[in-house]
């Protein structure tokens, strides 16, 4: 590393910009500046493992997880090395360009300003800038997703080594996860704050409400799991989570201007009415989008319905939506469906399961990476699956959701919403049969313990 720094350190000083120029080529399908930071990434994660390996901190108990995370980490490395093309990143870079120039939020912005406040001191250095940081973040954000994915897992019960095969199964292929790094979008950074909320909560209250607080200032969505809280009535969590919203917006107005919030409501508003050009294009719709407004968009136009109807649709759809979820709440919070501890711990950790659900499934746009958000909710389901009809609906609700390719093919490519349906198909069962939070995922201890006989003894 010291010889590699010192030789382009020279270089750099005895023959400026034509020096550096002669010793880095821009390859095909490259971008220069990203393939030097992927080096260096994949130069920094092998020293990472020789120096732990060394110091003994990988060891025969865990070295599983330690060779599942590198390797996850190598296979995202490689796959993001070969990509030129990114999409939405530049409404990021737009946004904070109107900020740093006194200008309204452009139409594709639908997010709070606090994201393009955080951005606008990069505009100086140019838009591919802003972009590359974008990017960059993103994949060391989809590090600390793997290791997050693994702690809740280890939360519910799971063993380390289980729990790192299980985050290595789900992540290590997954189309919305791959999308979300294709797009460029903030979501790994705002279910990464969601899981450090469920992590700190309880014995880290006041970081558990800045996370979440976050959160909200990334993506307004995650609002909806404010609920929780209120029916655990933790005034403590509530108050943390309220001071930091407001500070947050505090800190996002004195850096610009309020006025940047209307700009987002205003945004947000226009998906909610007519105009929906600037989102969807002139036809006004996409068979990509699995909410449940945009599988009424593409009905409506099929049978060329009284423009408009779709929004009535799409409300009652989401009211009968949000009753359901609460049935199925409150029976998780009446059997322990999922985690058995503290009150107040039950009654959030139960609600989540769901609530990542209603969080996503509430949106009036719902696109592919948007399902990165129920990632943690469905392998907490896991737990609770016992029986063949249990495998067979998660299996396929999996299926439909993060292995099927994105397409566009009227009505197949809603796959997604069907499995939304399945999964909770499965919260339904588990109510019936009075699931309780007992031992965690006893078919994969099983199937593991049947795999280790057969093998041999040595091998168990």
């Amino acid at each position: 590393t010291l010889a590699i720094v010192v030789y382009i350190a020279v270089v750099s000083v005895l023959y400026g910009a034509e020096g550096m120029g002669t010793i880095i080529k821009i390859a095909p399908m490259s971008i220069p500046v990203m393939t030097l930071f992927y080096g260096i990434v994949a130069w920094l994660l092998f020293g990472s493992m020789l120096a732990l390996a060394n110091r003994q901190v990988i060891n025969k108990q865990n070295v599983l997880i330690y060779t599942l995370f590198f390797l996850f980490s190598f296979i995202y490395l490689n796959f993001l090395r070969e990509k030129v093309v990114f999409g939405d990143v530049f409404d990021y870079v737009r946004a904070a360009s109107n900020l740093y120039h006194d200008q309204p939020l452009h139409s594709r912005y639908l997010y709070p300003p606090f994201f393009a406040t955080c951005l606008q001191s990069l505009v100086p250095l140019g838009d591919k800038t802003i972009a590359f940081v974008c990017m960059g973040a993103n994949y060391l954000s989809l590090l600390v997703f793997f290791v997050l994915v693994y702690k809740l897992l280890r939360r519910f019960g799971l063993s380390g080594n289980h729990a790192a095969l299980i985050a290595f199964a789900a992540l290590c292929v997954n189309v919305p996860v791959l999308r979300t790094l294709g797009y460029v979008q903030v979501n790994l950074h705002v279910v990464n704050l969601i899981l450090l909320n469920l992590l700190f909560y309880r014995k880290r209250v006041f970081w558990s409400a800045i996370a979440l607080g976050l959160a909200v200032h990334l993506k307004f969505s995650p609002i909806v799991l404010v609920l929780p809280y209120c029916l655990s009535r933790d005034w403590k969590w509530l108050a943390y989570f309220c001071g930091s919203v407001l500070a947050i917006a505090a800190w996002t107005s004195w850096m610009n201007s309020p006025d940047y919030y209307m700009d987002f409501l205003k945004n947000a508003l226009n998906i909610l009415q007519h105009n929906k050009e600037h989102i969807f294009g002139p036809e006004g719709f996409a068979y990509r989008d699995s909410s449940l407004d945009g599988l009424a968009r593409a009905i409506m136009s099929f049978t060329r319905t009284e423009s408009g109807a779709d929004i009535y649709f799409g409300l009652i759809a989401r009211f009968c939506l949000l009753l359901f979820s609460g049935y199925i709440v409150l029976g998780n919070l009446k059997w322990r469906t999922y985690y058995g501890g503290d009150k107040k711990e039950e009654i959030v950790f139960n609600s989540y399961v769901v609530m990542l659900f209603l969080m996503t499934m509430l949106s009036p746009v719902v696109w592919v990476y948007h399902f990165v958000f129920v990632i943690p909710a469905f392998l907490i389901m896991l737990r609770n699956v016992r029986d063949h009809g249990d495998i067979t609906l998660f299996l396929v609700a999996w299926f439909l959701i993060y292995l099927m390719p994105s397409f566009d093919v009227f009505p197949v490519s809603y796959h997604r919403l069907i499995g939304v349906v399945m999964a909770y198909v499965l919260f339904t069962r588990f109510l019936k049969r009075g699931d309780k939070a007992g031992e965690p995922y006893p078919w994969i201890t099983n199937m593991l313990r049947k795999g280790g006989s057969l093998l041999g003894n040595n091998t168990k």
